[in-house]
């Protein structure tokens, strides 16, 4: 009788709560604090002036004020039933933890008890980094539940300023038996569920509005992304739920004008897409047109595989828009190994990668939408390098139909500074070559000797057609006041009819 009377003490009493109240608080060491309680275990319970303060997980909540009310009869049936939650200015501030993170544990559906809540609401929720807003909520409001038959959630709306969201969703699972084995760490269990909702949300001053549906059974998960702003887009895709992961994708977006809510600054007048791609946890495979300013570019594959700490590029074809220049690309990006043993070509694995890529392309012809005039071009250019130390070097043509210049690049540096061991253009009756070093660190500085001899820079880029002749020195460095340099301009005989430019000077 004393026991039962006890528990109907701290059940259904202000003071019998309040003193189970205290009793958790001396339990949890400091962790948690609560400034005012009002009410009974047996509901309704406000709480007020709430914290929990954890810095070895990085966590520090405030909480205004939570109302909660429980039908605790329920508890004698195994089930907790939350038929009212209101919780109001809730303050969610995170650091970096102080205690690593202790391995988790495979989630699984089945609950340790059913939990039913019928409705629960949010209003003034803000949650940050070091004193950066991750998220902002105005409101919230959710109903729920989690059973043994899964998880259902029949509401779902979140106010914020940066837009808002409204979901629907339930997730049941089920044992595998006899299926294929589960990635490491997942459990035995087969989710099947269906989610569906839209959206309006804000980044970085753009808004995309859409809908998202989901459909998970059978092991194999379908989803759909239809988008309404800030372009029309549609993307379809599956995923296989089992250990590779085979996954299929395709995007569909129809012609638009990026500068209209997207790329205000851009020149690009209009963009388009239908792209399709498929792969699992090692391999990649796209295919498909893009569009920009009426003109497509296909590509026909892009193949990308990662094994053992190599990610190799296996094929990337680009055909320009008349279907008959191409442009292929090969190579090989080779990671760090945890040990710090030596790559297969002998560079250290200190540096965090190693890239060798091959580059070749021919009769490509650059539509007059896309550089100004139409360009035509062909070459091979090759890049070897890491962070510590890159070359490239290569031998291109470029220019108007039947009147392309040979252009001659070889390249290296450090994070350091850049040598140009040699570029070179030569036209028909011009020509110009550039040598010299560019320094990164402590400051930004160069070094530079140019030669010009009749070079028509028109040809190249639109709008720039003339003579140039010259010989130039420079050299300088950037400081904090602006550029500092000096110029040795020995001869000059300079025409440009887009600058308006028209010279004929010697001076040392």
């Amino acid at each position: 009788m004393l026991l039962v009377a006890f528990a109907g003490w701290v059940l259904d009493t202000e003071d019998g709560t309040r003193w189970a109240a205290n009793r958790a608080v001396g339990f949890l060491n400091g962790k948690l604090a609560i400034a005012q309680l009002t009410g009974s275990v047996s509901g309704p319970l406000t709480a007020s002036g709430i914290r929990w303060v954890d810095p070895e997980s990085g966590v520090d909540v405030r909480v205004a004020r939570v109302t909660v009310d429980v039908a605790l009869r329920e508890l004698m049936e195994k089930r907790v039933h939350v038929q009212v939650l209101d919780v109001n200015g809730v303050d969610v501030r995170l650091s970096e933890p102080t205690k690593p993170d202790e391995e988790k544990k495979p989630f699984s559906l089945q609950p340790p008890i059913d939990l039913l809540l019928d409705r629960f609401t949010l209003k003034d929720a803000r949650v940050s980094r070091d004193g950066k807003d991750l998220f902002v909520a105005r409101a919230a409001e959710a109903s729920a539940s989690w059973t043994g038959r899964g998880v259902t959630v029949q509401r779902f709306i979140v106010d914020s300023p940066d837009g808002n969201v409204r979901l629907t969703a339930n997730v049941s699972g089920s044992s595998s038996g006899a299926a294929a084995a589960p990635a490491q760490g997942a459990t035995d269990e087969i989710y099947d569920g269906r989610v569906s909702g839209a959206f309006r949300w804000k980044v970085a001053e753009v808004q995309y509005v859409g809908e998202l549906s989901a459909t998970s059974e059978k092991q194999k998960l379908v989803a759909q992304i239809r988008l309404s702003a800030p372009v029309v887009a549609r993307v379809n895709a599956t995923l296989g739920e089992t250990k590779e992961l085979p996954w299929q994708l395709t995007a569909d977006v129809p012609q638009f004008d990026p500068r209209k809510g997207l790329l205000p600054d851009s020149s690009i007048e209009s963009l388009a897409a239908a792209l399709s791609a498929h792969g699992d946890l090692t391999f990649v495979e796209l295919r498909g047109d893009v569009a920009m300013n009426g003109k497509s570019l296909r590509i026909d594959p892009a193949r990308v595989r990662y094994q053992e700490q190599v990610l190799t590029l296996e094929a990337l074809t680009l055909m320009d828009p008349t279907r008959r220049g191409t442009l292929g690309a090969t190579g090989e990006i080779r990671f760090a190994t945890a040990d710090g043993s030596k790559t297969s070509n002998g560079a250290s694995s200190a540096a965090p990668f190693y890239a060798n890529l091959n580059v070749t392309w021919k009769d490509v012809k650059l539509p007059k939408e896309w550089v100004g005039q139409p360009l035509a071009t062909h070459g091979e250019l090759q890049v070897a390098g890491s962070p510590a130390t890159f070359n490239a070097n290569g031998q291109l043509a470029l220019g108007p139909p039947n009147r392309l210049a040979d252009i001659a690049v070889d390249v290296a540096g450090t994070p350091e500074q850049v040598q140009v061991k040699r570029f070179e253009i030569l036209q028909k009756t011009g020509s110009l070559v550039a040598t010299g070093t560019v320094l990164l660190k402590p400051r930004i500085s160069w070094q530079l000797n140019a030669n010009a001899k009749t070079f028509d820079p028109g040809a190249i880029v639109a709008g720039w057609p003339g003579k140039l002749g010259f010989s130039l020195d420079t050299k300088g460095e950037l400081q904090e006041q602006g550029p500092n340099a000096s110029l040795n301009l020995r001869t000059s005989t300079a025409r440009c009819a887009a600058g308006r430019l028209q010279a004929r000077r010697r001076s040392r």
